[in-house]
């Protein structure tokens, strides 16, 4: 059993209960001991204070009708001891016509890390064994003493090295860290199969978790996240359907539905996007394969590419992943290298992976200025609830982006009084799989230019200008993607996940733990 015990104005008390049973040896009984273990950290100074001492235990043999008292009364820590050269002794009567022995031993430690530069821990230890009454006092300081040096050894000599102790705990300690960052609601498979690859990760990491640590890691995270929101609530689409008519359309409606009581869930328009493809209304275009077009409405295009980073002369490595692809299609960078625009600010974060922004560009020679707010949410998951298993299937992820309603259409923005904008609503959605630097890419868009450009006597002239944007426009992020440029962009997105993981859980830590953490990365 283990657990966390509160502790006023102090770091909570961390507690195990353990019962160990050794078996007969030699002349000695079989012995049982029954303990907790009680565990503080210093929040100051990192220092951890430790208790383990002994529970009465009881014996199905010992608790029976037929015990007589003197043998039940053997069964708990004896009221008689006394201090033998130093160390306290616990006297203790056989249990159970010499079956068994209940040993009542006491520890307590004091472990002091150094510091960062100081390759040392300073540990105090106060311990009691508790011995048969017939031993003398010089046996029982002896294996005190034994006692003492053994665990001095193991831990500043080769013995804690040369028998995996150091190692398995090591693993397991980092398994325990990793798992929390994969358990997350807002990582999925593809996340955390980017993560896993992180340059850092490879480096100070996985070679102390080993070669299964990837699959181990999501294993375990997939048994401890928490349950997964599903939604059947989303309309049937038909070929006609525009799905912004049906999708999340003001931001007051998101707030409301990320109240105190419940959160905004992304699945329902996920779920309408998804739903928008799969209707009839496509139709593949004439001498173009890798374009759909709409039948019914203006405006809207689908445009596949694979990019392969094979063709590229940089050494991509796993750097061109759906996830850093997803980062990157998302960043103000990008966005103000796609448009020309005034300003792009973050109005609302719903998580790491939603958010609401808005966006205006600049203002034309003859047009208003043309606005938008819009959520931008990556989607790494299955509308369905069920988790990917296999990380070494084809990784998939989502970037959907939507404009949603506002009050400022045709009228001055908040502090912008002699400034007049138009309100835009696109629709974009970014379908990204593969693995090993192999990428299919989908982008899905419904255009809105708004204003004079939204009228019908531009539609023919609009919609072609669209059309060419979408197909040259994609045949440059595939040149841009494998370009010198590309691989710069790639790496500035390894260098700022890495630093929003690794320092995220260096900010969770007490100093002991971040010690314990840092040192990977010294060594």
């Amino acid at each position: 059993e283990k657990g966390e015990i509160e502790d006023k104005d102090n770091p909570p008390i961390e507690y195990g209960v353990f019962e160990v049973k050794m078996g007969a040896q030699d002349f000695m009984p079989a012995t049982v001991t029954t303990s907790i273990c009680l565990s503080q950290e210093s929040s100051d100074t990192g220092e951890y204070r430790i208790v383990e001492l002994a529970c009465q235990h009881q014996s199905e043999s010992g608790s029976s009708d037929n015990a007589t008292d003197s043998e039940a009364a053997a069964m708990y820590l004896p009221g008689t001891a006394r201090l033998a050269s130093g160390s306290l002794r616990l006297f203790q009567s056989l249990i159970d016509d010499d079956k068994e022995i209940g040993q009542y031993p006491l520890l307590m430690a004091r472990v002091k890390p150094g510091n960062t530069n100081d390759d040392h821990v300073e540990v105090d230890f106060f311990l009691t064994t508790d011995t048969e009454d017939w031993m003398p006092d010089s046996v029982v300081i002896e294996e005190l003493n034994s006692v003492a040096k053994e665990i001095c050894d193991a831990l500043n000599g080769d013995q804690f090295e040369k028998t995996g102790t150091k190692a398995d705990a090591e693993k397991e300690i980092l398994n325990e860290i990793f798992c929390e960052v994969a358990s997350s609601s807002d990582v999925g498979a593809c996340t955390w199969d980017y993560i896993s690859k992180l340059p850092a990760m490879k480096k100070h990491y996985a070679p102390v978790m080993g070669d299964n640590f990837r699959d181990d890691v999501w294993k375990l995270a997939l048994e401890r996240k928490p349950p997964v929101k599903f939604t059947n609530d989303v309309p049937h689409l038909s070929a006609s359907d525009n799905p912004l008519k049906y999708m999340s359309s003001t931001l007051d409606s998101m707030l409301q539905a990320d109240s105190p009581d419940s959160s905004y869930c992304p699945k329902r328009d996920v779920s309408i996007a998804l739903a928008f493809l799969k209707t009839d209304g496509w139709k593949q275009a004439r001498r173009n394969p890798n374009l759909k077009q709409h039948r019914f409405l203006p405006r809207t295009f689908s445009y596949t590419t694979h990019v392969s980073a094979s063709q590229s002369t940089n050494d991509l490595g796993d750097s061109l992943h759906p996830f850093a692809l997803a980062l990157l299609l998302r960043s103000e960078e990008f966005k103000r290298e796609s448009a020309d625009l005034k300003e792009f600010e973050e109005i609302k974060k719903f998580s790491d992976s939603c958010s609401v922004f808005y966006q205006r560009e600049k203002l034309g020679k003859l047009l208003k200025a043309r606005d938008s707010m819009f959520v931008s949410l990556i989607f790494d998951d299955d509308v369905s609830g069920q988790q990917q298993s296999n990380l070494d299937e084809s990784q998939n992820i989502l970037l959907l982006e939507w404009g949603l309603e506002t009050e400022y259409d045709g009228k001055s923005p908040p502090g912008e009084k002699d400034i007049k904008t138009v309100e835009t609503r696109p629709f974009t959605l970014w379908q990204i799989s593969g693995k090993n630097g192999e990428l299919d890419i989908t982008l899905t868009v419904i255009a809105d230019l708004g204003g004079a450009l939204n009228r019908r006597w531009l539609k023919f002239a609009i919609g072609k200008a669209v059309k060419s944007g979408v197909v040259n426009g994609m045949k440059e992020l595939k040149d841009v993607l494998l370009s010198e440029e590309g691989a710069e962009g790639l790496e500035q997105i390894e260098e700022e996940v890495e630093k929003e993981v690794f320092g995220g859980i260096k900010a969770e830590m007490t100093p002991a733990q971040k010690y314990f953490f840092d040192e990977f990365e010294i060594r």
